[in-house]
C-alpha cells in the first residue's frame, strides 16, 4: 500500500484518467497470497481433492483449505503486525475482507506452516488471503500484491490483458485493453521517473526574441542552476516544448485600453 500511494503522488492532479503500470496477464495461474510475498508452497494444507475449480477465492475450515467463488459471503482473518491473526465475525465477500483488513489491518492472513493454520483452526469457514492470480510485472517483480477495483469482473484476466490505476478510487487497478494509448508510469534506479509540464509565461519591452534558440538554451540553464541550488536538480533533464508551429513560445499580444477622454471647454 505504500507503493500505490507513492505512485498515486506522481500523478499530476489535475489529470483524472488512468496511467499504465507494469501488470499484465500471462496466462499462467497460480495460488498466491494478497500480502504479495510468496506463492504457496508444495507443502500447503489443501483439503484431499481441492483445489477443484469451486471459485478463485480461498476459505479455510477445519484446518484445511477449500477454493471458493469470491463472491461468497464469509467471516474472514486478518493479520496485523502488532497482534497477529485477527478473526473478524462480519461476513463478507473476499475482496471486500481484503479492503477492510488492509484499510484496518494489513492484509488478509497469509499462512505459511501448520502452526500458523493451527491458530485459526475453526469449525466455521474463513477467508484467508490466497487467490488465484495469472498476472505477473514486465520487470520480472516477484511481488504478488494486487489492488484491483471493486466492480472488475474476475481476479483474473479477461479480454482486457493490461493493468492501469486509476486516478481516482485511492489508486485502484482497472483491466484494459493493451491496445489503448494511456500515459505511464516508468521504474528505475529505484526512483520513479515523472515527466512534468510546466508552462512558463515571460513579458518583454521591445521586441521579442523568445524564440532564438540560443536564448532558450540560456534560460534552461538559469533554471537548472536555480533547481540545483534547491536540492531539486541533479536528475531532472529539461527541455522546451514545441507548438504546432514548431516555435516554443507564442506571443499573447494585450488588447490597448479604449480611450474615453472628454475635452474640456475652457
Amino acid at each position: 500500500m505504500n507503493d500505490v500511494r507513492r505512485i498515486v503522488n506522481t500523478v499530476d492532479l489535475g489529470y483524472n484518467g488512468s496511467v499504465w503500470i507494469g501488470l499484465s496477464a500471462v496466462g499462467v495461474r497460480r495460488w498466491v497470497w494478497s500480502m504479495g510475498d510468496s506463492a504457496i508452497s508444495q507443502g500447503s494444507m489443501w483439503h484431499p481433492g481441492e483445489p477443484n475449480g469451486d471459485g478463485e477465492c480461498v476459505r479455510s475450515f477445519n484446518g484445511s483449505w477449500y477454493d471458493e467463488s469470491c463472491s461468497t459471503v464469509l467471516p474472514f482473518v486478518c493479520f496485523n503486525d502488532s497482534t497477529g491473526f485477527i478473526m473478524t465475525d462480519t461476513a463478507m465477500t473476499w475482496r471486500d475482507a481484503q479492503s477492510y483488513c488492509r484499510q484496518h489491518h494489513v492484509d488478509l492472513a497469509s499462512i505459511s506452516s501448520p502452526e500458523q493454520q493451527n491458530l485459526i483452526r475453526n469449525e466455521s469457514s474463513l477467508w484467508i488471503g490466497l487467490f488465484l492470480d495469472s498476472w505477473a510485472w514486465s520487470n520480472q517483480w516477484s511481488s504478488f500484491f494486487r489492488y484491483w477495483v471493486a466492480d472488475q469482473s474476475s481476479l483474473s484476466s479477461g479480454s482486457n490483458n493490461c493493468a492501469g490505476m486509476t486516478t481516482a478510487d485511492s489508486g485502484k487497478w482497472a483491466q484494459y485493453s493493451c491496445e489503448l494509448k494511456k500515459p505511464f508510469i516508468c521504474y528505475g534506479d529505484d526512483k520513479l521517473i515523472k515527466k512534468q509540464i510546466v508552462r512558463l509565461k515571460f513579458s518583454c519591452t521591445g521586441k521579442c526574441t523568445l524564440n532564438d534558440p540560443s536564448l532558450q538554451t540560456a534560460i534552461l540553464n538559469e533554471i537548472s542552476k536555480k533547481l540545483k541550488s534547491m536540492g531539486l536538480g541533479s536528475d531532472r533533464k529539461l527541455s522546451w516544448r514545441k507548438g504546432q508551429g514548431g516555435e516554443v513560445f507564442q506571443q499573447e499580444i494585450k488588447p490597448r485600453a479604449s480611450s474615453n477622454n472628454a475635452c474640456n471647454r475652457q
